[in-house]
């Protein structure tokens, strides 16, 4: 699951960064949404309704689904279209890396997907993939194409070499 919507907030990412842009709509934070998103949030930790958690914030949904990946070592299957996105996101890249705050991405346990469901009515959220044996994170984009399709020890690779000299 996602909680919270993805806007088109590149302005200052690391993705346009790589790209030796700027960008100039930043991630804007909704204060009042958030603090009670996040009191929201706690509850259902406190109650155990969620099993693991990611915010996407540094590098978006693209960056935290992988860095999931490779701390379960399970693979991935997710859906860019259920995303809850604003209108004028279009774009698979803006959608996978835009930096949007106050969002989590969540594991849940299906026998309470209800109960998560019920608890989490005022938000945007959606069931935006599932966890597979295979072992790979697999991403399909807005036309419902394959745009990622990588095995999580390649993924493990690339994360580790960021490390390598600390």
């Amino acid at each position: 699951y996602i909680i919270g919507e993805t806007k088109n907030e590149m302005g200052g990412s690391e993705y346009l960064e790589e790209k030796g842009f700027v960008g100039n709509s930043i991630p804007k934070v909704d204060i009042d949404n958030a603090i009670n998103l996040y009191r929201t949030y706690k509850t259902a930790v406190d109650s155990r309704l969620i099993a693991s958690s990611i915010s996407p914030e540094l590098g978006g949904v693209g960056a935290a689904l992988a860095k999931k990946a490779i701390s379960g070592m399970l693979g991935m299957e997710i859906d860019l279209n259920k995303l809850p996105k604003s209108e004028d996101l279009d774009r698979n890249d803006f959608l996978l890396f835009s930096e949007t705050q106050s969002r989590f991405i969540v594991t849940i346990d299906p026998k309470r997907k209800e109960e998560f469901e019920e608890h989490f009515k005022d938000y945007k959220i959606a069931k935006i993939g599932k966890i597979t044996e295979q072992k790979k994170l697999i991403i399909n984009g807005l036309d419902g194409k394959e745009v990622i399709n990588t095995d999580i020890e390649t993924l493990n690779q690339s994360y580790r070499k960021l490390f390598k000299n600390y």
